[in-house]
Order: structure tokens, then C-alpha cells, then sequence
């Protein structure tokens, strides 16, 4: 959950509306490539997750729609989640296609330093996400933004010490001769930050509808309709077909992007949990997981290699185990609204600027 919801607030900018079916989607994602992965994959303590990466280009394409289609606005939203779809098709299309043909190295053949490239852009935009989420001021490039954000200095100068403390516990871990720690120290450092929060919000005397009136918790999210709630909203009348073709370079770049990590996520988990790993029966099993996606309507999925490892020496693995984690998280969806408000926003803030 912590792995995940963070991103939902990202992929329908246009409205804030429209963030509670955003963290749904992103839930169901995981879910499925969860429930796939302990089904059919060599290394059932992997565990399933938004392909994060991908965010920056579908936030893209869902301001390049809100931008084409401001005359049209009840058609926004079932063409950004038809796009959605038709990523998450192409995905698993392309992954089951290199599976079938054994075509694991394919990716290996593009130039690293795009591939750094790249991917350090990913980083900034994703570290600005962070640093809008922990303001709740959406980031931009501009002066008036950069403005804004300074007024909340004292959210940033918070997030920057976290972040900062953060990589001085994994820093501390390292040098004293104590790897085996490593693994813990993110997922109590972040689960901490909730009670931490609430203990200094008591102690200054700040209620729960003070703290979000001034941005130190989430506001209250509008109540979620479902697993499938995302069905509710695509209406195939209201699809602006025409707006497609111009985000072709979008749809290649998530593609691309989403078949890069197999072949660099997996055998780096292989070699983690020293089982040995057959890269084209992954690649097919993230083609079911993702065409699983495509189906029920949601954003594309992977497996994720550090929340996998740090599953693995807690002692999960279990293909039932594993099942049980994805069936949990499903259950969850419901009622995720319920929760999200009693959450600080640094913890999102924190949580996207460290993967930043």
C-alpha cells in the first residue's frame, strides 16, 4: 500500500476530484500483477506494483488531453482512461510477444547513457511530485509556483530532514557492518512517520480538521465507488478518438519504458533470493499481469525488486503467501478514502522524493 498509493494523486492532474479512483487504479494494478505473479512466476516473492516510471508520461498525456479537449470536458476523462487501457494492452502485448519468442535481451541493446538519461529525468519530475505532494502546490517550472512552494517552506525544510535522516540510517547501516538491517530501515522509517505525526500534532494542540485545513494531513477524499470504479466514468461515446494520433510517442515511451525493467529487475531479484530465473517466462507472466490490467481498466504493472527482497528475508515467498498479499490489498481498495485523510503529507513527500 505504502509502495503505491502515493502515485494514484498523480495520474488525473486535471482534478483533484477524480484523486481517490486515481489511488484505486493504482491499487488494482498491484493487486492483479500481485495475484499473477504468485500464480505463474518462478519467483513467487515478488511482489506486484505500479510500474512508477511511467508516471511522468502518463501525467503527460493527461494534461495533453485536458489541454485538447478543453472545449469537450466530459470527454476528458474516458479518453485519458482509454489511453490508460491502450498502454496497459500494448504493454502486455509486447511482453507476451518477446516471452513467446525468447527475446529477453532485445532491451539490452539500447544506448545506456539514453537509458540514464532518461531515467534521471524521471527522477526530477517525480522528486518535484514529491515536493508538491508534501505542499499540496502542484509543481511547475514557473516563478509563481517556485513562489507558492516557498511559503511552505516549513513543509520542505521537513521533507528535506526527512530525506536527509533517511539516507543517513541506510548510510549508518552500510558502514557499521550491518547490511542486514538495511532492508528494515524503509519500511519502519515510513510506517513511523504516521504516529509520529500524530503525536506532534497533539502535543502543539492542532485537530485533525486544523491539520488539513493547513496541508499537514490529507484532505478528505471523495468515497470510492468500487474496485471497478474507473468503469463508471469510461463511457465509449464520449472517447475523443481523434485525439490518439498525437499521443502515439507517449503510448511507445511507456512501452519501452515498461519492458525495460524485466530483464533488470528480475535476475537482479534472482540473484537477491539466489533462485535461478528463466527472463522469458517472467516476461510472459508481466504480459498476463498486465493484459489482467488492461481488462479490468486500470494502469500498467511490474515486479518491484526492493519491496520484493525485503518480502523475501522477512520470510515471505510462499506462492500462498504471496496470493494472500494481493487478495489483501484488494480489500483494501474500498475503503482506502477512509484512510488516506488520517495520513500526513510528508509522508507521500517523502516517500516520492527518496525514489526521486
Amino acid at each position: 500500500l505504502l509502495d503505491n498509493f502515493p502515485y494514484g494523486f498523480l495520474l488525473f492532474p486535471m482534478s483533484q476530484e477524480l484523486h481517490g479512483m486515481g489511488i484505486s487504479m493504482v491499487l488494482l494494478s498491484a493487486a492483479v500483477a500481485q495475484l499473477v505473479f504468485a500464480c505463474t512466476s518462478g519467483l513467487p516473492e515478488g511482489l506486484g506494483c505500479m510500474i512508477v516510471e511511467n508516471i511522468p508520461m502518463l501525467h503527460s498525456m493527461a494534461m495533453s488531453v485536458n489541454n485538447s479537449l478543453a472545449g469537450f470536458p466530459d470527454m476528458v476523462v474516458p479518453t485519458v482512461l482509454m489511453l490508460y487501457m491502450t498502454a496497459s494492452v500494448l504493454t502486455a502485448s509486447v511482453f507476451l510477444l518477446l516471452g513467446h519468442f525468447q527475446m529477453d535481451g532485445l532491451f539490452m541493446l539500447l544506448p545506456r547513457p539514453v537509458l540514464m538519461g532518461c531515467i534521471g529525468g524521471m527522477g526530477v519530475y517525480i522528486l518535484t511530485a514529491g515536493i508538491g505532494a508534501a505542499t499540496n502546490v502542484q509543481w511547475a517550472w514557473t516563478f509563481e509556483t517556485v513562489m507558492q512552494q516557498a511559503s511552505q517552506w516549513q513543509k520542505v525544510v521537513l521533507l528535506g530532514i526527512l530525506e536527509m535522516t533517511l539516507l543517513g540510517l541506510l548510510r549508518l547501516c552500510k558502514v557499521s557492518g550491518k547490511q542486514h538491517l538495511e532492508p528494515f530501515v524503509l519500511p519502519v522509517f515510513f510506517l513511523g512517520l504516521v504516529p509520529a505525526a500524530w503525536v506532534t500534532l497533539a502535543l502543539a494542540g492542532i485537530s485533525h480538521e486544523e491539520a488539513q485545513a493547513r496541508d499537514w494531513l490529507f484532505g478528505d477524499l471523495p468515497a470510492t465507488e468500487g474496485v471497478l470504479a474507473q468503469w463508471q466514468h469510461l463511457r465509449l461515446d464520449k472517447v475523443a478518438w481523434w485525439v490518439f494520433p498525437d499521443q502515439l510517442l507517449l503510448l511507445l515511451g511507456i512501452v519501452v519504458f515498461s519492458c525495460l525493467h524485466v530483464p533488470v529487475n528480475v535476475p537482479a531479484l534472482g540473484q537477491g533470493t539466489r533462485h535461478s530465473v528463466d527472463i522469458n517466462r517472467e516476461l510472459t507472466a508481466h504480459g498476463i499481469a498486465n493484459l489482467a490490467a488492461a481488462l479490468l481498466g486500470t494502469v500498467q504493472n511490474y515486479m518491484v525488486y526492493s519491496s520484493s527482497l525485503l518480502y523475501f528475508k522477512c520470510g515471505g515467498g510462499s506462492r500462498a503467501a504471496s496470493g494472500a498479499v494481493g487478495v489483501l490489498v484488494l480489500g483494501c481498495i474500498r475503503y482506502v478514502n477512509l484512510v488516506i485523510p488520517f495520513l500526513p503529507r510528508t509522508l507521500a513527500g517523502v516517500l516520492l522524493v527518496h525514489l526521486g
